[in-house]
């Protein structure tokens, strides 16, 4: 889409290849050449001193034909393959923090991230290997990592409760609802509690598959609306309720009311997540524009939740 044209850049970096965009790329195999092309225009000349690098994932199939379309060095990274050049090696998490040993050349260096789960391992992983290409020493880069807080909107802590935890994640894609979900399973002692709704108007094809994964995932799903746009909501969770095979859900239309029932709902040792919105704070609901920060109303339902049981 030439976004990065005429751009002289020092360091690419690859995450991963997953269903997405594809309002603009229409296939997966299109949407991987254009990402190729950010590595194959790299060059492999020198800059600041420096030779240009490309950053892989080693943990996701584009490497082997990244690693072929670029003239640059590679560094590649893994939170799976030891063989990797940066590889993370006993990862530990909790609901506030990850932590796991940085090993590169043989040497071990121990880092703690404020990012929860296994994919915010992996994008310190690439985040640590670029910021080595430019020639910033690992014991400097594996301290700062500490004191990053996280984005908002992506597994972002809502404050305020003791018992359960409340998070909220932008997740929109069956890829990311996988991952943000399997994460939060990792440190949750009671139930996986998540609310979503369907995005109107784009990637039909992802609905049912993003529902199904929803309830296989959670223990409990409340399904809700999203970002509809001009299409009928009926529409949109029709298709949604046709990826469901468990009987773990029920359906509330109102956002806001769907909020506060999966925290009401929460007991003492539950997780409940809020999916598909994250930091976006305005929606089109079938033509009409409503201000609702998912954040906003967790914290609203939270505070209702304490006095209830004070």
């Amino acid at each position: 889409m030439g976004r990065a044209w005429g751009l002289d850049l020092d360091v690419a970096i690859m995450t991963n290849l997953t269903h997405e965009h594809m309002e603009f790329h229409h296939t997966m195999e299109a949407y991987a050449e254009a990402k190729k092309l950010l590595f194959s225009q790299l060059g492999n000349g020198r800059k600041n001193g420096r030779t240009k690098t490309a950053v892989l994932n080693a943990d996701d199939e584009t490497i082997h034909s990244y690693r072929i379309a670029t003239a640059a060095e590679v560094i590649s990274y893994s939170v799976k393959d030891e063989t990797a050049d940066f590889f993370a090696a006993d990862i530990s998490y909790s609901r506030t923090q990850t932590r796991f040993d940085l090993v590169v050349n043989g040497e071990r260096y121990p880092v703690v991230t404020n990012l929860v789960g296994l994919y915010n391992v992996s994008n310190t992983l690439a985040a640590l290997a670029a910021v080595y290409a430019v020639g910033i020493p690992l014991e400097d880069a594996t301290k700062a990592v500490t004191s990053l807080v996280g984005v908002t909107g992506r597994l972002e802590i809502v404050p305020g409760a003791s018992d359960i935890g409340v998070y909220v994640d932008f997740a929109h894609s069956p890829d990311a609802m996988e991952k943000v979900l399997s994460v939060v399973r990792e440190f949750t002692q009671g139930r996986v509690i998540s609310v979503f709704g369907g995005a109107g108007e784009r990637e039909h094809e992802k609905r049912p598959i993003m529902a199904r994964i929803g309830t296989e995932l959670s223990d409990y799903v409340v399904l809700t609306t999203d970002d509809t746009g001009k299409e009928p909501q009926e529409q949109i969770i029709a298709m949604m309720l046709a990826g469901i095979e468990k009987d773990n859900y029920e359906y509330i239309e109102n956002r806001k009311e769907a909020i506060q029932h999966a925290i009401a709902i929460a007991e003492p040792g539950d997780t409940v997540i809020l999916l598909g919105r994250g930091h976006e704070a305005d929606y089109n609901d079938r033509g009409t524009m409503i201000r609702l920060l998912d954040s906003e109303v967790a914290a609203e339902a939270i505070e209702l939740r304490n006095e209830r049981l004070s």
